[in-house]
């Protein structure tokens, strides 16, 4: 699926959505370090929307990847 561009306010509103913190993990991040995520992923039917979008840091991105919160949650209680 290809996914919509992100303009620089929309950037900006996930950037304040959860104060300057990563969405999964609550560490602090740049606006710079962070990534757009979405939180329920395109590949399984989600929406390239406000409400979707999470601010992530590249690790927790990296690890969510396509994994619905729930199953990134179980995962990450295995480590």
């Amino acid at each position: 699926m290809k996914r919509k561009p992100i303009s620089t306010a929309e950037r900006k509103r996930v950037y304040e959505k959860f104060g300057g913190k990563c969405a999964y993990c609550g560490q602090p991040i740049t606006y710079k370090e962070m990534q757009v995520e979405h939180m329920e992923p395109l590949a399984l039917g989600g929406a390239d929307s406000m409400e979707n979008y999470m601010p992530a840091c590249r690790i927790c991105n990296h690890y969510k990847h396509t994994l619905t919160v729930e199953k990134f949650r179980e995962q990450i209680g295995l480590l």
